[in-house]
C-alpha cells in the first residue's frame, strides 16, 4: 500500500530534474512511497531523463507525459489526481530534498497527531545563474511551531517543496482553482480547514530561484496582482466569517504593497527611458570619449 505520493511537476528542467528525482529516491522510510511526475511536454531533455529513471525504478516512479503543453495548473491538477497515497508531498522539478529522513519525520508527525493536517519544514532559497546573491532561508526563527488556517490567510509561509499533507480531505477542487496562477497556497488553505499546521525548523530541501521559474520570471507587481486575485477567489469561496476577516486584512496589506511596487517600477521605467533618450542624443553634445562612456 502506498503511504506517500510525491507530486512532482516539471517543464524544461533538464538542468535540475535529476537532483529532484534523486532527492526522492534517497528517502529512507518504513513505508512505501511513489513518485508521480507530471512532465508537461518539455522542449529540452527533461522527458528523456524522466523516462530513463522510470525504466530503472518502475515500482516507484509513475510518469505522466503530455503530448501538448498543458500549462502549470492543468498539469498540477492532473498530477495531483494521479497521487493515491494517504499523504501527499510536493517537490517541483527544479527543487530537491536534502534530508534522507524527511518523509519519515513528517509522516511520523502526522500519524502521531490526528489534529494536524499539514506538516512542513524550512528550506534554503538558492539563487542560481549569473547572480552572486547569497542563499537565504524561507522561514525566519520567528516562525511558529503550530499554526492555523487563520495564520495562513496573511501569507504563504509553507515552502512548496517542504509540505506533506493528508490526502482526500475534501472531495474536489472549486471551479476557480483551475483558472488561477498559484496552486500551492490556496490548496494549503483548503487542507488547513481540517487541522492544524506543524512546522519542523530543520532545513530539509532547496528551492531554486532561476530565470526559468514561473514566479522568478515575473515582474513583481504582476505577481502581487495574481496573489490578490487568489485572495478574491478565497474570500468568495469560504463561509468561515473569521477566515474572511483575516483574508480581507491580508488582501488589504497586499494592495498597499502593490501600490508601492507599481510606483517603484514606474519610476524605474522612467529612469531607464530617460537614460535611453540621453544615449540617443549624447553624440550631438558630448566629446567622443564621454559619448563612448555613456554608450556603455
Amino acid at each position: 500500500m502506498i503511504q506517500v505520493s510525491v507530486c512532482m511537476i516539471s517543464y524544461n528542467h533538464e538542468s535540475f530534474i535529476r537532483d529532484a528525482i534523486e532527492g526522492v529516491l534517497m528517502q529512507k522510510t518504513n513505508f512505501c512511497f511513489e513518485l508521480v511526475i507530471g512532465e508537461d511536454c518539455s522542449i529540452d531533455n527533461t522527458r528523456k531523463i524522466c523516462e530513463s529513471y522510470q525504466i530503472r525504478y518502475p515500482d516507484i516512479i509513475k510518469l505522466l507525459p503530455s503530448d501538448n503543453n498543458l500549462g502549470v495548473m492543468p498539469n498540477f491538477i492532473r498530477t495531483l489526481y494521479a497521487c493515491k497515497g494517504e499523504f501527499i508531498a510536493f517537490c517541483e522539478g527544479d527543487d530537491y530534498w536534502t534530508d534522507p529522513y524527511k518523509l519519515q519525520k513528517q509522516v511520523d508527525v502526522l500519524q502521531n497527531n490526528i489534529n494536524y493536517s499539514i506538516c512542513f519544514h524550512n528550506t534554503e532559497e538558492r539563487v542560481v545563474g549569473d547572480s552572486f546573491e547569497p542563499s537565504f532561508l524561507y522561514n525566519s526563527s520567528a516562525q511558529k511551531e503550530i499554526s492555523t488556517i487563520y495564520d495562513l490567510a496573511y501569507r504563504n509561509f509553507i515552502p512548496t517543496c517542504s509540505v506533506v499533507y493528508r490526502n482526500n480531505l475534501f472531495d474536489k477542487f472549486p471551479e476557480w482553482f483551475t483558472k488561477i496562477s498559484i496552486g500551492d497556497w490556496p490548496l494549503h488553505i483548503m487542507n488547513a480547514q481540517f487541522g492544524k499546521i506543524y512546522y519542523i525548523p530543520h532545513i530539509m530541501g532547496v528551492h531554486r530561484i532561476h530565470s526559468g521559474g514561473v514566479w522568478s520570471s515575473q515582474v513583481q507587481s504582476k505577481s502581487i496582482s495574481l496573489i490578490i486575485d487568489v485572495y478574491d477567489k478565497l474570500i468568495n469561496w469560504t463561509n468561515d466569517k473569521l477566515l474572511i476577516y483575516h483574508l480581507e486584512i491580508g488582501r488589504a496589506n497586499l494592495k498597499k504593497q502593490l501600490l508601492t511596487q507599481t510606483t517603484k517600477e514606474q519610476n524605474n521605467n522612467y529612469r531607464i527611458k530617460n537614460l535611453l533618450d540621453i544615449k540617443k542624443i549624447a553624440h550631438l553634445f558630448c566629446p567622443p570619449i564621454i559619448y563612448k562612456l555613456i554608450k556603455k
